[in-house]
């Protein structure tokens, strides 16, 4: 008499692509990257981003009609990250087949935007400490106003954040390149690392191209990305 054992593995849900990709980046990314077919909530996944970088701010300027300090510059900076990535996911398609990664563009992008996803939890418990330590979220008035709010000692934390998020994109998209590649942890670090340079090129094109339409833009986004990571010295 024989017995069948039937092995059923569940498909990660979109929560749990969301919560898993800094645990586990290598398990999640080859779940999603490689055994999905095509690879899910893409569009999902940037919503989900935008929603927690976005959502806060517009609830702030729609409850106290508080516009940006300088809606220009609001237009130059989306336009800015926009425009590179558009331009980096074809560089970087390029770059990967520079140095032997062959895989599909579709799988590129995916590895790309599930890179973003640490953002979510990262930023959401940022909110969270915002709101329980000084009782609202004071890092959107500065976000919105380029000035911190009177008594806001929590906004020093920010760079912190940043670089978390940061340093936690980076390392899903590593993984998302081991995966890719079928390489080891450390050379996957590696070529992710000049991964960077295309982005940093198509960053830099961008901005060039926006100082086109919103001039003297350029410089402003220069010093507000050297403001967020400095927020002491600028206080």
């Amino acid at each position: 008499m024989s017995t069948k054992f039937i092995r059923y593995v569940r498909s990660l849900t979109l929560l749990d692509a969301l919560t898993t990709s800094i645990t586990d980046p290598y398990g999640t990314m080859h779940h999603l990257v490689m055994e999905r077919s095509p690879p899910p909530y893409l569009i999902r996944s940037i919503l989900g981003v935008l929603l927690v970088l976005l959502a806060p701010i517009a609830i702030y300027q729609f409850s106290y009609d508080a516009p940006p300090a300088d809606v220009t510059f609001a237009y130059a900076f989306g336009l800015s990250i926009v425009v590179a990535y558009i331009l980096f996911i074809p560089m970087l398609t390029v770059f990967l087949r520079m140095v032997g990664v062959k895989a599909s563009s579709i799988r590129i992008l995916s590895t790309t935007v599930y890179s973003l996803t640490p953002i979510i939890p990262i930023m959401g418990g940022y909110y969270l400490g915002n709101y329980f330590t000084i009782g609202r979220l004071s890092i959107v008035v500065f976000l919105t106003s380029g000035r911190p709010a009177s008594g806001d000692w929590y906004i020093n934390l920010f760079p912190y954040c940043l670089s978390l998020m940061k340093w936690g994109c980076f390392l899903v998209f590593s993984q998302g390149v081991r995966v890719l590649a079928k390489m080891s942890f450390f050379s996957s670090i590696l070529v992710a690392t000049l991964c960077l340079i295309p982005l940093l090129v198509a960053f830099v094109a961008a901005v060039t191209l926006t100082e086109t339409i919103y001039n003297g833009s350029a410089m402003q986004i220069w010093k507000y990305l050297a403001t967020l990571q400095n927020l002491q010295g600028s206080l």
